[in-house]
C-alpha cells in the first residue's frame, strides 16, 4: 500500500509505504515532495523525512533463484542532495544466484551532503571478508577505501565457469566521481 497525492500546486507527496510479500514486510513512514511544475520534472533536492519502522524482507519472496535475509532500521531527513540521519543494514545467508555470502554489515551516517559507510562489510565465508569505508556524496562523489585478504574466487559463479582460482586480495583507496572514477592501490591474486 502507497499513501501520495498530487496537489494542486504540481507537489506530489508520498507519505507512507507498505508491502508485505510472504513473510517480508516492509513499512516507511514520512515523505518527501517532487516538484512537479513548470517542466513536469523532478526538483533534484526535494526535502526527505523517511523512518523505518519495519523492513524485513526474505529474498525468495521476490525471486526463485535468490535467497537469504535483509533487514534495515534507521531514517533519513533533510533533502535528497543533503541527507542526515543513519541507516543500518544487516543481510545474512545470501545466494544472488552468481555470488553466497554469509553476510552484510552497513552502518550509514549521512550528514553535511554525504554518506558515511562505517563501515560496510561483506562476509563471502568465514575468514573472507571485505571492508569499505569512507563517504559517497548524491551528486556523484566519492572517497573510498577497500580491504579484503584472500577472497575465495571460488565462491563466485563467472569465475568458477571460466576455470579461475585463487584467492583475491584487495587493498584500494579512490577519490573522484563516478563519472571520472580514481583510484590507486593493489588487487593480488594468490594462486593455489
Amino acid at each position: 500500500a502507497c499513501e501520495a497525492s498530487l496537489e494542486p500546486d504540481g507537489t506530489a507527496r508520498l507519505s507512507s509505504f507498505s508491502l508485505v510479500n510472504g513473510s517480508s514486510r516492509v513499512s516507511l513512514t514520512g515523505g518527501t515532495r517532487f516538484d512537479l511544475t513548470g517542466t513536469m520534472g523532478m526538483n533534484r533536492d526535494c526535502p526527505l523525512s523517511l523512518e523505518v519502522l519495519t523492513f524485513d524482507v526474505r529474498l525468495g519472496d521476490f525471486s526463485e533463484t535468490l535467497s537469504g535475509r535483509v533487514t534495515l532500521d534507521g531514517g533519513l531527513g533533510g533533502s535528497m542532495m543533503y541527507p542526515a540521519g543513519a541507516l543500518r543494514l544487516s543481510a545474512s545467508a545470501l545466494d544472488l544466484g552468481f555470488q553466497k555470502l554469509d553476510a552484510i554489515m552497513l552502518t550509514a551516517d549521512a550528514r553535511g551532503g554525504r554518506i558515511y559507510f562505517d563501515p560496510l562489510t561483506i562476509v563471502f565465508a568465514p575468514c573472507e571478508t571485505a571492508r569499505i569505508e569512507g563517504w559517497v556524496s548524491p551528486t556523484g562523489a566519492y572517497r573510498l577505501s577497500a580491504t579484503a585478504d584472500g577472497i575465495s574466487l571460488s565462491g563466485n559463479s563467472y569465475a568458477g565457469r571460466a576455470g579461475m582460482n585463487g584467492r583475491l586480495g584487495i587493498d584500494l583507496e579512490g577519490e573522484g566521481t563516478f563519472t571520472n572514477p580514481a583510484a590507486k592501490g593493489t588487487l593480488t591474486l594468490f594462486c593455489g
